[in-house]
């Protein structure tokens, strides 16, 4: 699977410094998968959905950052988002889940409860108009595996193989971490799990984010936990493939991890000169998908719609080449197209009426010329001519 990792909602609170809503976009063999939202079309469009904590986080709320509108600049349609996984249900990870009608929710048991049938402290912290129905919510209990050396995952085999949801309880009591398989890699994305990249090497952090993540948390004593966790792993990188462990708010961590992502799906310069089926068919069998719509496009410029015969999705693809026209291959080599400046117009409009009320055989030469038709270009016009052989008119531009 291919992972792409997007800023949906850029955040400038007074405290702590410039914020994003890093989410990842995950390209699977038969739809796509959002981890987290962002910030959603909705919110722009009616910000009190956001409710009062937005005069703190102070998000930009610009269209362009929205999920949907990136998605729609890779080519995709938003219809093909099945699924959102979402580390917990605060305002900033799922008020772009509204934008994806087709989507399944998916979060842990816990923060479904806490979010859809809490006390006073949950309706304070989740906003009930972000919130889809409750019927497009799937909760997810605990698992019985690990994944190296997390208890409790669960293994998201109904969305694809290879996404895993990790408890990591803290900011909420029913956040979670999400671990894809991106194939030369695992991404780990821990949400609000820690707010800076110092965490992972036990580093001091900025005091400002020190209090934001102790205010923000629901249980304060598993932070600290979920920190020692986080940190050994990046530490150890236990076993053969890497493991990115990015969080939601840290600039820095999304930039590197986009850095990282654009030099690994890069095409090849001879690869991308290729066009057409050969190379559609190439990228598609690395699974390289978006590679394989930029090369339709080089093609023709413009993008149409077609299926893609081993998934069933709609892919995008070059438009056919114009189909021949009603002469044939010989009758089209024949055809000499002529470009006439339009101040000869007048003049050869003379010596083509001369001609053709004389008896002058037809041929090859100027005496070809039966008539002109004028096209709108100011320096040329195209000219009907006559073939020699056959003595029929062909109109040429």
């Amino acid at each position: 699977m291919k992972v792409h990792h997007l800023n949906c909602g850029t955040m400038r609170p007074p405290v702590g410094g410039l914020s994003v809503a890093h989410v990842l976009l995950v390209e699977t063999a038969e739809h796509l998968v959002l981890v987290d939202a962002g910030y959603g079309l909705d919110d722009i469009a009616d910000p009190s959905r956001i409710g009062p904590v937005r005069h703190l986080i102070r998000p930009e709320l610009l269209a362009s950052e929205t999920a949907a509108h990136q998605i729609r600049a890779l080519g995709y349609d938003v219809r093909d988002v099945r699924h959102v996984v979402a580390t917990h249900l605060d305002v900033d990870h799922i008020g772009g889940v509204s934008d994806f009608p087709e989507a399944v929710l998916h979060t842990t048991a816990t923060e479904k409860a806490a979010a859809y049938h809490g006390g006073l402290r949950s309706v304070l912290r989740y906003r009930r108009g972000q919130l889809p129905q409750e019927a497009r919510v799937r909760a997810h209990a605990p698992g019985a595996d690990s994944w190296y050396e997390f208890p409790g995952a669960t293994h998201l085999s109904e969305i694809a193989e290879g996404i895993v949801l990790l408890p990591l309880p803290g900011h909420t009591r029913g956040h979670a971490a999400v671990a894809v398989d991106a194939g030369s890699h695992w991404v780990l994305h821990c949400g609000d799990a820690f707010f800076h990249q110092a965490t992972l090497r036990r580093a001091s952090i900025p005091a400002a984010l020190r209090l934001t993540e102790a205010v923000l948390a629901d249980q304060p004593h598993r932070i600290a936990r979920s920190h020692e966790r986080l940190a050994a792993l990046h530490a150890t990188q236990p076993g053969t493939t890497p493991i990115r462990i990015v969080c939601a708010h840290d600039p820095q961590m999304l930039a590197d991890a986009q850095a990282a992502g654009s030099r690994g799906r890069r095409c090849r310069p001879a690869l991308r000169q290729r066009t057409g089926r050969r190379q559609r068919e190439s990228c598609s069998r690395r699974g390289d998908l978006s590679c394989a719509r930029r090369a339709a496009r080089c093609r023709g410029g413009r993008r149409c719609r077609r299926r893609d015969e081993p998934s069933g999705r709609l892919l995008r693809k070059a438009p056919p080449l114009p189909a021949p026209g009603p002469e044939s291959v010989s009758e089209r080599a024949a055809l000499v197209p002529i470009m006439v400046p339009k101040v000869l117009i007048s003049s050869i409009r003379r010596v083509s009426a001369s001609l053709s009320s004389s008896s002058a055989p037809v041929g090859m030469m100027p005496a070809l010329f039966t008539s002109i038709s004028s096209g709108p270009s100011c320096c040329s016009t195209a000219l009907r001519y006559r073939r020699k052989d056959t003595g029929s008119v062909t109109s040429r531009v």
